[in-house]
This record gives structure tokens, C-alpha cells and sequence, in this order.
């Protein structure tokens, strides 16, 4: 979901996905993305911010994105037919375990 319609607000559903808000302070868009690992396959956010260049002028050094809670790799197992879909460019390892 993206707007620049004001007092309008976004919210995304999520249990273990990542929901992601996005802000273009300049020209006050909102969006809101739920990335789980089809979204995140099908490159759901790059989609939206390339949304909001194109049909809001948003300019990347004017947007902020916060990414809320979501499950951590040592909780949330996948199995192969899932892990082939994705290259080293999507893997971030996090030094620190989750609890």
C-alpha cells in the first residue's frame, strides 16, 4: 500500500513476516509492505520504492524505512525448495543469536 492521502493511516498484519513502513518526509508518502520470503522472492520492496519514485516523485535520499519485528533464522527453519530460490545477496547474518 502506497498514499499521499493525509490522515491516512497504514498498518501491516504480520505474524512472522517482516512488515516494513516506509516515509517520504519530503513529500509525505506513507507505504506499508509485508515482506515474508515470497515477497522479500518476489522483491516486494524494491517494487514499492520504485512505486513511489515513479508515481509520487519521491526522491531515495528523502524516504526512511522501518523495519519492525520479525522471526530471526534460528527460529525459523525452511526447506530446500525455498532456500534455492535465494543467492548470497539476500542472506544477512546477524552476529548476535535471537532469543
Amino acid at each position: 500500500m502506497v498514499t499521499a492521502r493525509k490522515n491516512i493511516a497504514l498498518a501491516v498484519s504480520i505474524a512472522d513476516c517482516t512488515p516494513i513502513l516506509i516515509y517520504d518526509k519530503k513529500n509525505k508518502i506513507i507505504a506499508g509492505v509485508h515482506s515474508g520470503w515470497r515477497g522479500t522472492y518476489k522483491r516486494i520492496l524494491e517494487k514499492t520504492i520504485r512505486k513511489m519514485l515513479k508515481e509520487f516523485n519521491s526522491d531515495p535520499q528523502n524516504i526512511i524505512a522501518y523495519l519492525g519485528p520479525s522471526i530471526c533464522q534460528k527460529h525459523y527453519e525452511v526447506g530446500d525448495e525455498v532456500a534455492k530460490k535465494f543467492t548470497r545477496e539476500f542472506v544477512f547474518e546477524k552476529k548476535a543469536g535471537c532469543s
